[in-house]
């Protein structure tokens, strides 16, 4: 009976010590992360030493601000099983930045207090020299100065003068890398805020082991707070060879945890944007609701006002009315039938060499590809609007490169013209990428006087315009140019538009514009004239005609 209780005992002490969880803090390291344009996958990798039963691994300090449905977690070994992965916060642990920050603020107040003792012996100086300029009379009026007591005080002025000058000379130095110092230390400090959180997060894994052992430890998730931004370096040499396109990306995050030295892949992807395909709803046609004024008939001006909260009332098929939509009562707004999905089609560049980025809100460029893309250079000139021609590079099969809408710096010839903007946000095979003013095209426009006038034909008036374009090629190789102009389009049936003479350009009649694409050799002008007629009623007036 003895040994039957003492075996049940010790079966009740062993089960009691395994079902109890032993708490293990686990120290991880980020070694890669996966950023989005919005968000990021932070991949966690350690070691951990586990006992037989249930171990509780602790994660502490991580970032505040991490998707907990994200939360990932495995272990290199079979003999182990994870019973459970939670993510949780935690307010009582202070963020490592913290005693950093209050590091920075004593020496913010002792620069401070140096910067107002320099001030106050700058003040004592300063009166010194002007108590020694305003006393330096000597001797009496009815007796002169003896020339050895002239020659000492002389002195005397001359040496104090000059450490007095020398004092405040070394102050105003001395004032001057203070306020460097100060400014340096506010700089690190907003940089340090930025990053600073009011709490941390942790995260909670159960693991059931059978045995004593060493594992390694793998967890990821996903943060918010981060993202980067496409840009890009387009340059040109010349325009008969391929144009060089650098592809970079502004990184950022401000997780509250630095990423040191980590494996780095940006994706186009956005795991923020619902993926989900987009459904119809039914498409209700509705009256608008009309209302109708209720007339009043007023004795006096007290029987008005009584009656002012009913100068309005509604008929009775005028009611607002309810509409069933998937099973669901909702009043009827344009709103209630609307939906926005986008579907995007990830790429990934995995960059190749280790990356830090700092949380301290600001931006790491980081290079991702770099592509000789075959183009051909136009030039294009609307003269209307601006003088100056514009060459073009005219990217074809661009898609395959997966470039992004973005900003870009452009060079030409060695040059920095300027920024310009990659739009990839079309449907077109080619792709135009503006590389500044090109000087070497000369674009003018002017009105000719002879053909602009207004006269009256009967109940109408018409009115002549022309205008003549010349463009000339002053570089040394040929130009192909695409010029634009418009007509007047007329929003009213009163209004008629005549074109007299088109230019010999292609002439776009829904908004009027008229087009010629001309091949220009070296040094070659060319003069282009149009003219155009509008007719309208006499007692009307054309505003912007």
């Amino acid at each position: 009976m003895l040994k039957s209780t003492s075996i049940l005992i010790c079966f009740i002490s062993f089960f009691a010590s395994y079902s109890q969880s032993k708490i293990v803090n686990t120290k991880t390291t980020i070694n890669e992360v996966t950023v989005f344009l919005s968000g990021a996958e932070v991949h966690r990798k350690g070691k951990v030493t586990l006992v037989p039963g249930v171990n509780e691994l602790k994660l502490n300090g991580l970032s505040p601000s991490i998707n907990g449905n994200s939360v990932q977690a495995s272990l290199s070994n079979d003999n182990l099983t994870i019973l459970s992965v939670d993510h949780k916060m935690n307010y009582l642990i202070e963020n490592k930045y913290a005693p950093r920050i209050v590091a920075i603020k004593d020496s913010l107040e002792d620069m401070a207090l140096k910067y107002k003792i320099r001030e106050s012996l700058e003040r004592v100086y300063k009166e010194e020299k002007s108590m020694l300029i305003t006393n330096k009379a000597i001797g009496g009026s009815d007796s002169g100065v003896d020339i050895e007591d002239l020659m000492e005080m002389a002195d005397f002025y001359r040496q104090r003068l000059t450490e007095i000058e020398t004092k405040l000379l070394d102050i105003v130095s001395e004032k001057a890398q203070i306020t460097k110092t100060i400014t340096k230390l506010n700089n690190h400090l907003n940089q340090l805020n930025a990053k600073k959180a009011t709490h941390t997060s942790e995260i909670v894994i159960k693991v059931s082991s059978k045995l004593r052992l060493v594992s390694d430890i793998n967890v990821s998730y996903i943060v918010s707070q981060a993202g980067w931004m496409p840009k890009y370096d387009l340059r040109a040499n010349n325009t008969t060879d391929p144009i060089g396109l650098t592809y970079k990306a502004d990184v950022f995050q401000n997780t509250g945890i630095d990423w040191k030295n980590v494996n780095l892949t940006l994706s186009t992807g956005n795991p923020t944007v619902n993926n989900t395909q987009p459904e119809l709803s039914t498409w209700f046609l509705y009256f608008q609701q009309q209302y109708k004024k209720k007339q009043f008939r007023y004795g006096n001006r007290r029987d008005a006002l009584v009656n002012a909260n009913y100068s309005r009332d509604f008929e009775e098929d005028d009611k607002p009315q309810l509409y069933e939509v998937q099973g669901s009562l909702i009043s009827k707004s344009l709103a209630n039938f609307t939906q926005f999905t986008e579907n995007a089609v990830n790429a990934e560049f995995a960059i190749q060499i280790p990356y830090s980025i700092l949380s301290n809100n600001e931006s790491a460029t980081v290079e991702i590809q770099k592509y000789d893309l075959p183009a051909q250079f136009k030039h294009y000139a609307a003269p209307k609007l601006d003088n100056d021609a514009f060459l073009l590079a005219r990217i074809t099969d661009w898609g395959e490169y997966h470039l992004l809408p973005g900003d870009v710096n452009v060079y030409f010839e060695g040059t920095s013209v300027g920024t310009s903007y990659l739009n990839t946000a079309i449907t077109d095979d080619t792709l135009d990428v503006s590389m500044g003013r090109d000087k070497g095209v000369v674009v003018q426009r002017d009105r000719i006087k002879d053909f602009c006038k207004t006269s009256g034909i009967g109940s109408n008036k018409k009115t002549i315009r022309g205008y003549k374009l010349i463009v000339k090629n002053n570089k040394s190789t040929p130009s192909e140019l695409i010029l634009l102009d418009q007509v007047p389009v007329s929003s009213n049936k009163q209004i008629e538009v005549t074109i007299d003479d088109n230019g010999g350009a292609k002439h776009n009649q829904e908004n009027g514009q008229l087009k010629w694409v001309l091949n220009l050799a070296p040094g070659e002008s060319r003069e282009i004239t149009y003219k155009f007629t509008v007719k309208y009623p006499k007692d009307k007036i054309v505003g912007n005609l």
